[in-house]
């Protein structure tokens, strides 16, 4: 015979925790589960805290190097109850329900019980207790700035080419470099993996006042997957291992890369370039779409560039002696007699991070090749040389 539930569980059974619209929800969840660690160890950490404040619900996940705090409104709240849920069972739960629906969160019968009940459906799911959910947030020290999040978000885009998707043994080359310049009116962003290099420099709207540091390669990614369309501006506090920015109702925490970056890799880019020449992007870009077709090894195989009168004339030669040639139309009205090998693969990246039509490119024999937009932009990109076979070779 089943045990009669104690009269205080009773008491508390299917009582109302919040309501909340689902369009409401969803976005916020979205937002925090990109924190959520579904094979994690520590069970917790595959879980999404929910607590309703007055009339806003607040949610957060973590799996202690990110942290995802989110809100959004409730159509009414009934206590202040917070509980922990798994991230993957909510979100899939919520975005399966109809768009105008509307979810009421209630105690279960059993303890750690949280049912969710719509119109037509009703959900019971374990949770966890509030006080066992961890936070790095605590950790965060330090002065905020302002600054539009969309020439942040463009900018942490522009230079992920030149980092490293792989450990090294060398940090710096697994993360973004960000530091304030000229009085603190300015943010370099950039990164190295010692074969290429991207700086963009942006403006802040309030002074920046912190240590250059390393953000990870992940913390990067989230913010342009959960900021890429925003349009306001983003507040940061910055410390020596620890980062935070808001946004749109949502703050993204992280802890930063323990690492000294490389910054005599900015001597390298040289002052001036043996020879300047301006292309359209998009034309080189096709080109360079066309050879890599041949392609063997992308990071060992290089595309040769030889300049002439009016032409940039691009070749790759794989392993195999299979071969491809495309001629670029370049603005350069005189004779030269220079080539220079750049990696396949990285060139190809690179000409993704150029925004304007056209790019300048400078050339210089047995030095880094540089490219810069035609328009007043803060941009600079770099390749090192490589060896690399023309098709007469």
């Amino acid at each position: 015979m089943r045990a009669a539930l104690p009269v205080e569980a009773l008491a508390v059974a299917e009582q109302a925790i919040f309501r909340v619209h689902r369009a409401e929800i969803l976005p916020a969840l979205s937002a925090v589960c990109e924190a959520s660690d579904r094979g994690a160890k520590i069970p917790i950490l595959s879980h999404v805290l929910l607590k309703p404040a007055g009339d806003q619900l607040r949610l957060r996940a973590t799996d202690l190097d990110v942290e995802i705090a989110a809100t959004c409104d409730l159509l009414s709240a009934e206590s202040d109850f917070g509980f922990a849920i798994s991230a993957a069972d909510l979100l899939g739960i919520v975005k399966s329900l109809p768009e105008a629906a509307e979810i009421e969160f209630l105690h279960g019968r059993a303890e750690g019980q949280i049912i969710l009940r719509t119109r037509s459906s009703r959900f019971t799911l374990l949770s966890l207790l509030e006080a066992d959910f961890p936070s790095i947030v605590s950790f965060l020290k330090g002065d905020a700035f302002t600054i539009d999040v969309a020439p942040l978000m463009s900018a942490v885009g522009k230079v992920m080419f030149a980092t490293d998707k792989a450990d090294s043994g060398r940090p710096y080359t697994l993360g973004i470099y960000i530091a304030p310049e000229r009085g603190g009116s300015q943010l370099l962003v950039a990164a190295t993996n010692m074969r290429s290099l991207g700086a963009v420099r942006i403006r802040t709207q309030t002074e920046a006042s912190f240590e250059p540091v390393l953000i990870p390669s992940k913390l990067a990614q989230t913010m342009r997957k959960i900021f890429s369309d925003e349009k306001a501006s983003a507040s940061l506090v910055i410390s020596n291992n620890l980062m935070s920015v808001t946004c749109g109702g949502v703050s993204i925490f992280s802890r930063l890369i323990d690492g000294e970056f490389p910054v005599k890799i900015f001597d390298t880019v040289p002052k001036a370039a043996e020879f300047d020449v301006i292309a359209t992007v998009d034309s080189l870009k096709s080109c360079v779409r066309r050879i890599l077709l041949v392609a063997g090894d992308l990071m060992k195989e290089g595309i040769r560039l030889t300049l002439r009168r009016g032409s940039l004339q691009l070749e790759l030669v794989n392993g195999h002696g299979e071969s491809a040639v495309e001629q670029v139309p370049v603005a350069f009205d005189h004779d030269a007699d220079f080539a220079i090998g750049l990696n396949a693969k990285m060139l190809g990246s690179l000409l993704d991070s150029v925004s304007t039509q056209d790019v300048r490119i400078g050339l210089t024999n047995a030095g880094n090749t540089v490219f810069r937009p035609t328009t007043d932009v803060d941009d600079t990109f770099a390749i090192a040389p490589m060896a690399a076979r023309g098709v007469e070779a």
